[in-house]
């Protein structure tokens, strides 16, 4: 029997989640056309086409992939972004890690139905971006300093950027005053 908070959590993100697809599956805006019609030149293998100054290209990535294992483009990038707050919850509850259990269930159980809104309401790499974010705020306050967690807050950063490329910058200026204080 799963015991694990964090996994019950998960299953009723997901329960919900899917539970909504059918309802927004249909739902588009004048970004998300642009984020699946990269995608589609990624599939086609169109990549000096799907190169942009833009739009950011991990949200496009992510539903490439999806979108060459059978998926039709608009549920590809629901899941797309259904998963990436699938991975925010992750975070949320590595970020409370110093908090009681009860707290962290409460916390990350509570960010349930914001996620799963930004999630499917709208097609934005918003919550990728703040997935990224999250699990960068739970690198930051772990504190460690070795090579091996340093790779990973690279590797968040880049990801980051790759998300919405706002987050390099920030980052970088958040992390230069992080180390100050």
């Amino acid at each position: 029997m799963v015991r694990h908070p964090l996994t019950w959590i998960l299953l009723a993100y997901t329960a919900l989640g899917l539970g909504l697809l059918a309802a927004y599956q249909f739902q588009i805006n004048p970004d998300g056309i642009a984020y699946l019609d990269i995608a589609e030149k990624y599939v086609r293998g169109d990549i000096w086409g799907a190169i942009n100054a833009y739009w950011s290209p991990l949200i496009s990535w992510l539903t490439a992939v999806l979108r060459l294992l059978g998926l039709p483009p608009q549920v590809a990038i629901k899941l797309v972004l259904l998963m990436s707050g699938g991975v925010a919850l992750g975070g949320v509850w590595c970020l409370l890690g110093d908090c009681p259990m009860w707290m962290r269930a409460i916390a990350t159980g509570g960010a349930i139905p914001l996620t799963v809104y930004y999630a499917l309401h709208v097609i934005t790499p918003d919550l990728l971006v703040a997935t990224v974010l999250v699990w960068y705020a739970a690198w930051l306050v772990e504190g460690r300093l070795d090579v091996r967690a340093s790779v990973w807050g690279g590797f968040l950063v880049a990801l980051g950027y790759f998300a919405k490329a706002f987050a390099l910058p920030f980052c970088l200026v958040h992390l230069c005053g992080w180390r100050v204080v």
